[in-house]
């Protein structure tokens, strides 16, 4: 994780884990009562000082447990492919920092395991095509196609997007991304970075919750 927070990030956007998480149950064994094993069985607070201290070997595991945990929902869920198809797990590590910090006395797991309820629009059912971004002096974005249809069906709600929603990248996305990016105060690159994808999908999450 960075030292400082991700930049630009939309203040709505940085509330919204907090508030649509708030209160949600969670499922756990038959009996209700299971083993948290690692990272999961930090407290928020634990996570928080994680955080502020820069533990290079805390911080390794977290982002592995969250993998991990994530990854294990992607076997056991019927119906998902990729819980967080375009999530970073270095984002997830942020909203989940930033929940914590109203909720510091919760549990880890549960801020990990409330995520996951709220991202649920933008699930990813199947094994899909993966559509290569370039960006600029920089590493490729690399989307699945359907998350990116998503996307340009928001744009398209927002009025930024009229072409088709074919899960393409082209400059008519790039434009709609850029028109997005400039109502929403973000840096406008016309691209679908994590920042822009959370802002862009908040509206769903918020439902969601």
């Amino acid at each position: 994780m960075r030292k400082r927070r991700l930049a630009h990030f939309a203040v709505a956007a940085m509330l919204l884990v907090a508030t649509a998480m708030a209160g949600r149950p969670l499922q756990a064994a038959d009996d209700g009562v299971f083993r948290l094993r690692g990272a999961g069985s930090w407290t928020c607070s634990q996570f928080l000082e994680v955080v502020k201290n820069q533990d290079e070997r805390g911080l390794y595991l977290a982002g592995g447990w969250i993998d991990g945990y994530v990854t294990a929902l992607n076997d056991r869920v019927d119906g998902v492919f990729e819980m967080f198809p375009w999530q970073s797990t270095e984002l997830v590590m942020e909203l989940v920092h930033n929940h914590c910090e109203r909720v510091p006395e919760e549990m880890f797991f549960a801020a990990v395991a409330r995520l996951v309820v709220v991202t649920k629009p933008t699930r990813l059912a199947k094994k899909s095509e993966i559509v290569e971004i370039p960006v600029p002096e920089g590493k490729p974005i690399q989307l699945y196609k359907p998350s990116l249809a998503k996307a340009q069906e928001q744009l398209k709600a927002l009025g930024h997007y009229t072409s088709t929603v074919d899960g393409a990248f082209g400059p008519g996305t790039a434009a709609a991304f850029r028109a997005f990016q400039a109502a929403a105060g973000l840096p406008e690159s016309g691209l679908p970075d994590q920042i822009t994808l959370w802002t862009l999908f908040a509206p769903l999450y918020e439902q969601a919750g």
